[in-house]
């Protein structure tokens, strides 16, 4: 890998990517005040209300938030604008998985969601572009130093899939074929035409045996699926919240690194 002062661009060697393994260090560093990157701890996010505009209507928290995938992550450029102080990273991901304790209320595509619980979000073929905002300040030792003034951090994926256990703590429906087929409501939550609509899907919708008389529907299991099928409307509502709490994670880091390294360090070549 070259670095270009006319760009201000990292040239790829043979136009391949760089692991971020060589250039950030993926197991922390205390020295650096850098933790474990892989898993990426957070410690929470919130969704409140969410957009009432939007199929999938959320109030979500989660907690203890374990993010792993970075350590495979690749480097794809990095532009360096060092007269008007700004750097732009270009990050791929190709999975990352998102583990936690969740708590929801809500409601996708009209039909009430409510739970607690282990999740599971997966994301696949993740982009995403850092921005990075700084100013110099000399002092003391007569170094000068970075010193961030704003993030941002814009994202796009392929692909999302959700897994809430123990939505409605597990409960079942019990549903009847005259029901299905002639308009009751269910539960008081779940109407027959929504279930009706899904018989055609896999067997995973239904837990125990289906027959003519009888349907035992997992209501979890069935909300999950509407997630899934539904899952940029979902990620609409998750998305931003989940890469500002890791912008927030990695803005910190920053500030800790060049804290304790003078600019010249990182880049003696433009100093």
């Amino acid at each position: 890998m070259t670095f270009a002062h006319n760009s201000w661009t990292w040239l790829l060697e043979d136009n391949q990517a760089v692991n971020i393994n060589n250039g950030l260090y993926i197991p922390g560093d205390p020295s650096y005040k850098i933790p474990p990157l892989d898993p990426l701890h957070v410690e929470e996010i919130r969704v409140d209300d969410g957009n009432p505009n939007s199929p999938a209507q959320l109030n979500l928290l989660c907690k203890n938030i374990n993010i792993s995938g970075l350590a495979n992550s690749e480097i794809l450029k990095a532009n360096f604008d060092f007269p008007n102080k700004k750097i732009i990273v270009s990050i791929y991901v190709p999975v990352a998985t998102a583990l936690a304790k969740y708590s929801v209320t809500g409601k996708v595509l009209l039909l009430p969601i409510k739970g607690d619980g282990d999740c599971n979000i997966t994301i696949v073929d993740l982009r995403m572009w850092y921005d990075i905002k700084y100013d110099m300040e000399k002092r003391k030792d007569g170094y000068e130093y970075a010193v961030i003034k704003d993030t941002l951090l814009n994202y796009n994926i392929s692909r999302a899939h959700f897994q809430l256990d123990n939505l409605f703590n597990g409960d079942k429906l019990l549903v009847t074929s005259h029901n299905l087929f002639n308009g009751d409501k269910l539960s008081g939550e779940l109407y027959t035409a929504s279930i009706a609509s899904y018989i055609s899907q896999p067997d995973n919708l239904f837990i125990g045996v289906l027959s003519k008389k009888l349907a035992i529907i997992s209501r979890g299991e069935n909300v999950n699926m509407i997630l899934n099928d539904n899952w940029e409307d979902t990620v609409k509502e998750i998305g931003p919240v989940l890469a500002e709490s890791i912008n927030a994670v990695f803005k910190q880091i920053l500030v800790n690194v060049l804290d304790i390294v003078p600019f010249k360090n990182i880049f003696p070549e433009v100093v």
